[in-house]
Formats: structure tokens, sequence, C-alpha cells
């Protein structure tokens, strides 16, 4: 049994992480969209609630529909591969 509370506790550190290590990406990237001038206002307002539900989410308060995750994995391969 303490191995299995082991392993929670290592899987919930892990997904910690890359929760923060995501969040913290995604504010460089709207504090760069928020520094252009040529940034769109819609542009501006949607990275500021995506950070905003990042923030909510590190604080506990992420109450988003689940998405599938082989479909998200899906897309962000896709849109890596995207030409401008």
């Amino acid at each position: 049994m303490d191995d299995r509370i082991e392993d929670l506790e290592r899987e919930v550190s892990y997904w910690k992480r890359v929760a923060i290590y995501l969040a913290d990406c995604h504010a460089a990237t709207a504090e760069g969209v928020m520094d252009r001038k040529a940034s769109s206002m819609s542009e501006r307002r949607r990275q500021a609630s995506i950070c905003q539900t990042a923030a909510d989410a590190l604080d506990g308060k992420f109450d988003r529909r689940d998405r599938p995750v082989l479909n998200v994995r899906t897309r962000c391969l896709k849109a890596i591969n995207r030409q401008p």
C-alpha cells in the first residue's frame, strides 16, 4: 500500500510541475502578445482569458470540461507543423 501512495504522490508532483511549466510558457506568450501594438483586442482578450484560467487552475479552481487527452495531443502536434 505504501508503494501505491508513493507512486500517486510522484504522479501528482509530476502533473503539478507540468501545469506550472505550461502556465509559465503561456504567460510568456501572452506577455509577447500584449507588448505588440499590432495585436488585436480579441487576441489580447483570448490570451488574458487563458492566463486567468491557468492562474485559477494553479489556485485549485479549475472547472473547465474535460478534453480527451489524445485529441489534445493530436491538436498540439498538428499545431507545431503548421506553416504561416
